[in-house]
């Protein structure tokens, strides 16, 4: 499961997968547990992993986390682990390096600025 970043409202052009989603640069589609640590390293309130905010008040903030001195306070990465038991489903959870996050904001920032006085919406 993912939490897809969008602009409200966009209709974007179907791509060559057949889906209409934001250009690559812009795409923040991230794995739920990633998800939960991006919004908190941001500072937004996560709760049920699905949001709306201003796209120029997250600019400000994402510009803000992304100062060199601030952008790696947080994003140590996360390890990876596959948990195996017989009989029981098999538990694997995603490894992050480190820098992830601020690279999620970077590209959030390009959609951010795309909208102009729109919002972002999250899910």
């Amino acid at each position: 499961m993912t939490v897809l970043f969008d602009i409200c409202g966009m209709e974007w052009p179907v791509n060559a997968d057949g889906m209409c989603l934001p250009p690559r640069e812009m795409l923040v589609d991230i794995n739920v547990p990633n998800a939960h640590d991006f919004l908190a390293w941001l500072g937004v309130p996560d709760q049920d992993l699905w949001g709306e905010i201003p796209a120029r008040e997250l600019a400000a903030l994402l510009r803000r986390r992304l100062w060199p001195e601030r952008s790696e306070t947080g994003d140590e990465g996360r390890p990876g682990f596959v948990d195996v038991h017989p009989g029981r489903a098999t538990l694997i959870e995603s490894a992050r390096p480190p820098g992830r996050l601020a690279g999620y904001a970077e590209r959030l920032l390009l959609l951010a600025e795309n909208a102009g006085d729109g919002s972002i919406i999250w899910g």
